[in-house]
């Protein structure tokens, strides 16, 4: 009985519009851009500012945490997230992939009449093995439309690492905080955060090796 019929990756053999042949940098439409998912509703609670873990906004059997509006800056909520870089991550002569980080979240039961801002502050570690640990931090600011849907799963953007040296299980991970307190978050309700995630480019399945 003939067995199924393996496709060669490293020699030749064609995956989806691109062909995988020994150059695997050369992938063309067979590779693109994807995210690494990393789930806040996994991630750790720390110091003042715990968030409530439960029902998004009481109206659902899905559970996340909840970024209440806060104002005062100590008890803005925030949890600590980690990942780490996959091992299909473009590096190499052809360019480094930058890291754009975006965060994903619900918003709450009031639909906006105008565009209000909810405040980020993103701090983040980018280590590769042998590397020292070291940190970096933005506030930055994501806009709700107005008229959007109550209880809409939104997502916006928070910053780009550009390492030019960065490598495949890089450690990433740092603390994403709601800047409740600050005069230019305006937006009233709470908000539930799900998903700090990555966007990058990918050349190639994994590495080569095992």
């Amino acid at each position: 009985m003939k067995g199924p019929e393996l496709i060669p990756i490293g020699g030749g053999g064609d995956l989806r519009a691109g062909k995988i042949g020994a150059n695997e940098e050369q992938a063309g439409e067979a590779f693109g851009y994807n995210d690494v998912v990393i789930s806040l509703s996994r991630a750790q609670t720390v110091g003042q500012g715990v968030p409530g873990f439960g029902k998004i906004d009481g109206v659902s059997e899905a559970y996340a945490f909840e970024f209440t509006n806060e104002g005062n800056e100590a008890n803005e909520k925030r949890l600590a997230w980690d990942g780490q870089v996959p091992h299909s991550v473009k590096t190499g002569p052809g360019g480094v992939s930058p890291l754009r980080f975006h965060v994903h979240f619900y918003t709450g039961a009031r639909v906006p009449l105008v565009d209000e801002v909810v405040r980020f502050e993103f701090n983040r570690t980018v280590v590769n093995i042998g590397e020292v640990l070291n940190t970096a931090v933005s506030t930055v600011s994501v806009v709700i439309p107005a008229g959007l849907p109550a209880h809409s799963h939104f997502l916006g953007p928070l910053v780009e690492v550009v390492k030019p040296d960065l490598v495949e299980s890089a450690d990433m991970r740092g603390l994403i905080r709601r800047k409740s307190s600050d005069a230019l978050d305006t937006y009233e309700d709470s908000i539930w955060p799900l998903y700090n995630d990555p966007h990058m480019q990918l050349n190639k399945m994994g590495t080569s090796g095992v």
